[in-house]
């Protein structure tokens, strides 16, 4: 699975982190320094289509903050989780190779 940032968010830096807002929705979502991180990795891959695994985002999380893998790889879940519930983060379908 990879996942992008949905193009119907808007962002704005917050004293604590950054805020969302769904443009569609209405809903403003503020996120944490370390969710904020997240999302701004996901923005820029989310430029080129790419999009990233939640295993790519665990490594650069634990790269940032000298957390061990496992640890942000729960992050990571718990965060995206969070998000694609919200409908801020879009998945991409990967066909089999």
């Amino acid at each position: 699975m990879k996942v992008l940032s949905s193009p119907e968010i808007i962002t704005q830096p917050s004293d604590n982190g950054l805020c969302l807002l769904h443009a569609v929705r209405g809903e403003c979502h503020i996120l944490n320094n370390t969710a904020a991180f997240l999302w701004e990795i996901l923005e820029e891959y989310s430029q080129s289509n790419d999009g990233l695994t939640p295993e790519e985002l665990a490594k650069k999380l634990s790269e940032r903050y000298n957390i061990s893998y496992d640890n942000a790889l729960t992050d990571v879940e718990t965060f995206l989780s969070d998000a694609i519930s919200l409908g801020l983060i879009t998945i991409l379908n990967q066909e089999a190779h």
